[in-house]
C-alpha cells in the first residue's frame, strides 16, 4: 500500500516508522527541516520538506497516487485543507487529525465528505474514553475492549496479596477452572515475555490478560487488587480532555466530581458546560490547594492539564497521599516507559491513541477487524478475521505454527465468544483476538489473508 503522511511530529514519525516496517510504500511531507532529516536518517521512505497545503509539493510527492493520505500536522485547518487538495489530486482515502470538536460534530453544516476527509481523528476524545475505561476498571493500568465490549484485555500488576504469585500458568489454569482467561503477555523488567504453560508470575510483573466481559472483574481478584467504585473524583485541568471526562462521568449519579482549573476563562466555561461538577479555580501545581480540596479523600485523581510535567508531579502527590486510582495524561512519547519507574501506573498518551486509531483504519483491508497498541510493551492486540482462502481454515489452533511472539486470546464465531484453546478450530469468517510483537505482524497478516 502507498501511504502519504503529512506532518512528521511524534504521531507522523511513529506512523511512518511502523508502516514502513510493515513494508508499505511511505512518503512524508514535513515543514521542519530537522524533522525531515530525522525521518531520512531513521526510516526507509521518501521525505519532502515543505508546506502540506502546497499543491505543487503534493504533486511532486505523488500524493495523488497514494491509497491513503494521513494529515497529522499540528494545525487542524492545514490537515483539512490538505485532505481537500488530496481529494482533488486523487488520493483514495484521506484521514485528518483535529482538536477542534466543531469539526467532529455529527450535524455539521459542512459534512466531512465535502471537505475531502474520510475519517476525522480526535485525540482528546480518544483520551477521555480511555481515562473513563480505566476508572471503571480500577484494577488495570491499561484496558482495551473488543467485540463491542464482549472481550476485555487488561494489564495488571499483581500485588503481594495476589494468589497468582509464584504459580505457573498451567497451575493457574487448574486453580481457576471456572474462570475462562488467557495470559497473553508478561512484562518483566522491561522484557516482554510471550508466556507458555511453564511460565510463572512474579512480583513486579505487568501481566496482560484476556477475559470475557462476564468474568473481567476476576482479573482484579487474581491480581490481589480489590475493585472499588469511584464515588469521588478529582480532575485537574479544564482542557478538552478534562471537560470530556467530566461530561462522561456526570452520567453516573453516584459520582461526585471536582474539577480544578487555573484559567479564569476556562473555569467559567467549564462551570457553564458542566451541571453536576464542582469547578474550582486554582493553580494546577498548587499542592496546598489540592490538599484543601480534599485530594486525599478521593477515590480517583486525573491529571489532565496541557502540561506534562504538572500532570506527573501532581499525580505523584496524589499517589503519595494514597489515592487509590491515579491516571496521568501525557503528550510526550518518551514519558511512557518511565511512568512505572517513578511510581505511577496508569498513563494515557494522546499521540499513541491517535496512532492506534489511524493504524486500525489503515489495516482493516488485510483481514484486520480491530487493533489496539499497548503503551507499556512493544506489542499489539489485534483482531483478525479468517479469510475464505486462508491456510488456517479447518485447522485447530494446536495444529498451527504461529510466528514467535504471537499468543492467541479469544475466538469469535457469529455471536458466540470464547477464550481460545488448542482445540479451537478455525473456520472462514471466524475472528481471533491475539497479542503479537511488532516483527510478527506482517507474517500473521499473511496467514489470515
Amino acid at each position: 500500500m502507498k501511504i502519504a503522511i503529512l506532518g512528521a511530529g511524534e504521531v507522523g514519525f511513529h506512523l511512518a516508522k511502523t508502516l514502513a516496517q510493515e513494508n508499505h510504500d511511505i512518503v512524508v511531507v514535513e515543514s521542519n527541516p530537522e524533522r525531515v532529516a530525522l525521518v531520512q536518517e531513521q526510516i526507509d521512505c521518501l521525505a519532502y520538506h515543505g508546506n502540506a497545503t502546497s499543491p505543487e509539493l503534493l504533486i511532486q510527492a505523488e500524493v495523488g497516487a497514494v491509497d491513503t493520505m494521513i494529515a497529522v500536522t499540528s494545525v487542524d485547518e492545514v490537515n483539512i485543507l490538505a485532505c481537500t487538495i488530496g481529494r482533488v489530486l486523487g488520493a483514495k482515502t484521506r484521514i485528518a487529525r483535529v482538536r477542534n470538536v466543531e469539526f467532529t460534530r455529527r450535524n455539521d453544516l459542512v459534512p466531512p465528505s465535502q471537505l475531502g476527509v474520510d475519517l476525522f481523528i480526535h485525540p482528546e476524545q480518544e483520551a477521555a474514553r480511555e481515562i473513563v475505561r480505566l476508572l471503571r476498571h480500577g484494577y488495570a493500568f491499561e484496558h482495551m475492549v473488543f467485540e463491542e465490549g464482549k472481550v476485555h484485555v487488561a494489564g495488571v500488576m499483581p500485588t503481594e496479596d495476589s494468589p497468582v504469585l509464584g504459580k505457573t500458568l498451567a497451575e493457574l489454569g487448574e486453580i481457576y477452572k471456572e474462570f475462562a482467561f488467557r495470559v497473553v503477555a508478561i512484562d518483566r523488567n522491561g522484557e516482554t515475555i510471550s508466556p507458555t504453560g511453564g511460565a510463572s508470575i512474579e512480583l513486579g510483573d505487568r501481566v496482560y490478560m484476556v477475559a470475557l466481559s462476564k468474568h473481567v472483574s476476576k482479573i482484579g481478584e487474581m491480581a490481589g487488587i480489590p475493585v472499588q467504585p469511584c464515588k469521588n473524583v478529582m480532575i485537574l485541568g479544564a482542557g478538552l480532555v478534562g471537560i470530556q471526562v467530566a461530561r462522561d462521568l456526570e452520567g453516573d449519579r453516584k459520582c461526585n466530581i471536582k474539577l480544578i482549573e487555573s484559567s479564569r476563562t476556562k473555569s467559567e466555561e467549564a462551570a457553564d458546560l458542566l451541571k453536576e461538577t464542582m469547578v474550582v479555580r486554582g493553580m494546577a501545581a498548587d499542592v496546598d490547594l489540592l490538599a484543601q480540596e480534599g485530594v486525599d479523600e478521593m477515590d480517583a485523581f486525573i491529571a489532565a492539564t496541557d502540561d506534562d510535567e504538572h500532570n506527573v508531579v501532581c499525580s505523584l502527590v496524589a499517589r503519595h497521599l494514597q489515592v487509590p486510582r491515579v491516571v496521568t495524561l501525557v503528550s510526550k512519547w518518551e514519558y511512557l516507559p518511565i511512568i512505572k519507574t517513578i511510581g505511577l501506573e496508569a498513563a494515557v498518551n494522546l499521540h499513541r491513541l491517535t496512532s492506534n486509531a489511524i493504524l486500525k483504519y489503515i489495516r482493516k483491508g488485510r483481514q484486520i477487524v480491530s487493533v489496539a497498541g499497548t503503551k507499556g510493551i512493544p506489542a499489539e492486540a489485534i483482531e483478525f478475521q479468517v479469510a475464505e482462502t486462508s491456510v488456517l481454515s479447518g485447522k485447530r489452533l494446536e495444529e498451527i505454527e504461529f510466528p514467535r511472539g504471537v499468543v492467541i486470546g479469544a475466538h469469535v464465531r457469529g455471536a458466540k465468544v470464547t477464550i481460545a484453546t488448542g482445540k479451537t478450530e478455525l473456520k472462514p469468517m471466524d475472528r481471533i483476538i491475539l497479542f503479537t510483537l511488532p516483527d510478527a505482524v506482517d507474517a500473521v497478516m499473511d496467514m489470515f489473508s
